[in-house]
């Protein structure tokens, strides 16, 4: 299947969840797992992966040899106004860029990808709400895969002192720490 019929696919299953008119953030997990696990086969995509000491993010990367985090996502329900962070999600935005590297924040239809290393801020819109439907952006899918290609390519993490490197080994071995 190419990215293109993946990412419709993708859409369709946001839209069928949708149109039941009972759907949640939360909802729209198993599609976006799915697709970002087709485009990055080389990494794990967890949904709901342990706690880190910023909260409770909702997907970790992970490379598959190592099993060790490259990157992040953030999703907010369907549509949500604020996907930048500058008012109701600012705080929280705030506290995962601090500590993490490469993170995307997303409302399942606009992929906001920041970069800690270069302050870079990127974003892509792959389908629209519009008459109470969700549409495909067919134009931005090849833009959308590069984009998502290059975030499954981050180095992984900083660690920046020897209690960070502790710290993380010992959450790694021992979940939750301190």
């Amino acid at each position: 299947m190419s990215h293109e019929q993946k990412v419709v696919q993708y859409v369709t299953e946001l839209d069928r969840q949708f149109q039941t008119g009972s759907a949640r953030e939360h909802t729209y997990r198993p599609a976006l797992q799915r697709l970002l696990s087709e485009i990055l086969p080389h990494l794990i995509v967890s949904n709901e992966p342990a706690r880190l000491p910023c909260g409770q993010i909702d997907f970790a990367l992970s490379r598959k040899k190592d099993n060790f985090p490259i990157a992040f996502i953030e999703t907010k329900n369907l549509n949500d106004s604020d996907i930048a962070g500058n008012n109701k999600n600012k705080e929280q935005f705030d506290r995962y860029k601090r500590y993490l590297d490469h993170i995307i924040f997303t409302d399942y239809l606009e992929f906001l990808r920041y970069e800690k290393e270069t302050g870079e801020i990127e974003s892509i819109r792959i389908a629209e709400l519009k008459g109470g439907k969700i549409k495909p952006l067919k134009e931005n899918f090849d833009r959308f895969k590069s984009f998502i290609e290059h975030f499954g390519q981050a180095k992984p993490q900083t660690i920046t002192s020897s209690a960070k490197l502790a710290k993380i080994m010992a959450e790694k071995h021992f979940g939750e720490v301190g």
